[in-house]
């Protein structure tokens, strides 16, 4: 890019860098900010490497940032004192205010298990059910002094206990290979058991 003094000597006709037109269309399509020249320093604040023939200071480096964190950046300047050591250039200090949110950890709810209501079409399981259903019911408290949301949770909880112990959860409805084979895997883990039972006792 040109030096910043070119524009002060008379004739002089200045030329487009062709890194710093890339530089402005890249920041201007991406809505970025080149945060060098943003802070009201002086040059020798913001300059980076000055050319030993010319003399003409030039930015190396650049802090870019995107348009909606230019309040996050507090102050962006070259280094006083870099020329102690023994370096052509001078280094460049970016002070920001990084705020990181906070991480949010998702909860998985717990799956709702579904009751075995095709139980019930067994007579004799319904005829079961009906009984124990009966029997839990008249042991839930009826007195008045029970607000109405405790007796409805014991309720609730007499009935989800009564169907749990007598009709069960239904399986999955997806087909599972195990539950399928269940019979056939269980025959062959019981052969297999007998038959190295069979083996540690004759060697």
């Amino acid at each position: 890019m040109p030096g910043l003094d070119m524009t002060t000597k008379p004739g002089v006709e200045l030329s487009a860098d062709t890194n710093g037109i890339l530089l402005l269309t890249k920041c201007a399509q991406h809505s970025l900010i080149v945060m060098n020249t943003v802070f009201c320093q002086k040059d020798w604040l913001k300059t980076m490497w000055r050319h030993q023939r010319l003399e003409h200071w030039h930015f190396l480096d650049y802090i870019i940032i995107q348009g909606r964190n230019l309040r996050d950046v507090l102050v962006m300047r070259a280094m006083k004192g870099s020329e102690d050591c023994w370096m052509d250039h001078r280094l460049v200090r970016s002070v920001m205010n990084i705020r990181l949110a906070p991480r949010h950890q998702k909860t998985q709810k717990a799956a709702q298990r579904q009751l075995n209501v095709t139980a019930l079409k067994d007579p004799g399981q319904w005829e079961k059910f009906q009984a124990q259903l009966y029997s839990a019911l008249e042991q839930v408290p009826t007195a008045d002094d029970i607000s109405i949301q405790a007796h409805w949770e014991e309720l609730k909880s007499t009935v989800q206990d009564t169907c749990a112990q007598t009709i069960g959860f239904a399986l999955q409805q997806n087909q599972d290979w195990f539950n399928i084979s269940d019979a056939q895997i269980r025959n062959l883990l019981e052969w297999k058991h007998a038959a190295i039972i069979a083996w540690q006792s004759h060697p």
